[in-house]
């Protein structure tokens, strides 16, 4: 555990890399016919995809996070998403798509990054 004054360059961190990237693995994934995220991540195109969002649209909009190596960061992730989410692949996201935790949640919080740090929006998403 870590004690900072200031948990937004955190929380930022985690909301956009981890969360957004889980959550659009399994938008994606559920619509391309997986029901189980670990599938999803196997996939070339789905990989390819999480990577070009994670260093193209994400991490641009991120300030430095003391004490966080961003790229080592992003390695755990891209290890750690297939061996953790081996769970429904949006199931539950899907039936609740226009609830709170729904797409615009995560387009909402990146465009607010991306728009606030003067980085243009590219194709990943």
């Amino acid at each position: 555990m870590q004690l900072v004054r200031d948990v937004e360059p955190y929380e930022l961190m985690k909301l956009r890399l981890l969360n957004a990237s889980h959550q659009a693995l399994c938008y994606l994934g559920y619509l391309s016919g997986y029901r189980l995220v670990h599938e999803v991540c196997q996939d070339p195109l789905f990989a390819s995809f999480l990577l070009a969002y994670m260093d193209r649209e994400a991490t641009p909009t991120l300030a430095a996070v003391p004490g966080v190596d961003l790229v080592r960061y992003k390695h755990q992730l891209r290890r750690g998403l297939p061996g953790r989410a081996r769970r429904p692949a949006g199931a539950r996201r899907a039936r609740h798509a226009a609830g709170a935790d729904g797409p615009a949640g995560v387009h909402f919080g990146y465009c607010t990054g991306s728009l606030a740090s003067a980085f243009p929006m590219s194709t990943a998403w």
